[in-house]
């Protein structure tokens, strides 16, 4: 039964019925508790509300329930995206590494570190992350971009130049 209430809130969600949704997600936690897609969706609700204090409470219950490694990664960077919003962001940085010591290959958490370390001036190893992002998927142009910024504020006009060729050859619409 509360797998149909979780399609429900889902399709509620699709369908932009948010307390609706989130009356259903909380529907199913009362009878299973256990539910890490329930409490991870909330989590996800709560935080497009920004209801940051909420979501935070339902990404920490989801990591409560040890899921599988993707979703405790994937909640972990959406945790990180919470506290650098917040201005927590150390925090930030500490939920983005530990995400990334499940997932090292994963491109939006890497992207994600790299901007908390830019906005903490800490070029060098934002660098670092952005390179990370962009070899994990060669087709993250925001990474590119970004990365291209940090090479500039640490004086690298050469590589800055480089990395915005490469950039100019993927969207030649540009």
């Amino acid at each position: 039964m509360s797998q149909s209430i979780y399609q429900k809130a889902v399709e509620s969600y699709r369908l932009g019925n948010f307390s609706e949704a989130e009356s259903q997600y909380k529907q199913v936690l009362q009878t299973q508790p256990q539910h890490i897609l329930a409490q991870v969706s909330l989590g996800f609700l709560l935080e497009q509300q920004h209801r940051l204090p909420e979501a935070v409470n339902a990404y920490k219950n989801a990591l409560a329930l040890h899921p599988e490694p993707n979703i405790t990664a994937q909640t972990l960077n959406n945790l990180g995206n919470i506290f650098r919003v917040q201005g927590e962001l150390k925090q930030a940085i500490q939920a983005y590494q530990q995400a990334l010591k499940i997932e090292p290959e994963r491109a939006t958490t890497q992207f994600n570190l790299g901007q908390t370390l830019y906005q903490l001036g800490k070029f060098d190893h934002a660098i670092r992350a952005y390179q990370a992002a962009v070899k994990a998927n060669p087709q993250f142009t925001q990474a590119y971009l970004h990365l291209a910024a940090a090479l500039f504020e640490t004086d690298r006009l050469i590589a800055a130049d480089n990395v915005c060729q490469q950039l100019l050859q993927m969207t030649p619409q540009c």
